[in-house]
């Protein structure tokens, strides 16, 4: 996880991205970077999930672009 502020080992964080959030505890925080100990153990497909929004990180702004403008059209949200 990349951060613009360091964070002290042993404080709980809250990780959000994309539909998840997940809470955590700060293991090590160095260079921008730090470590996560989940609370609970994140299920595979999330794992997945999440690897593949950060390898494909253009691709999944036109999907969320293009859902947003769906939904808009549907009177769905804001």
């Amino acid at each position: 996880m990349r951060l613009d502020k360091p964070l002290a080992p042993n404080t709980t964080a809250i990780l959000s991205f994309h539909e998840l959030t997940i809470y955590a505890t700060v293991v090590w925080c160095r260079d921008g970077e730090c470590g996560l100990h989940f609370e609970k153990p994140l299920p595979k497909a999330d794992m997945q999930g999440m690897l593949w929004i950060t390898q494909n990180r253009e691709k999944y702004a036109r999907i969320c672009l293009e859902s947003r403008a769906q939904d808009w059209t549907s009177g769905i949200g804001d």
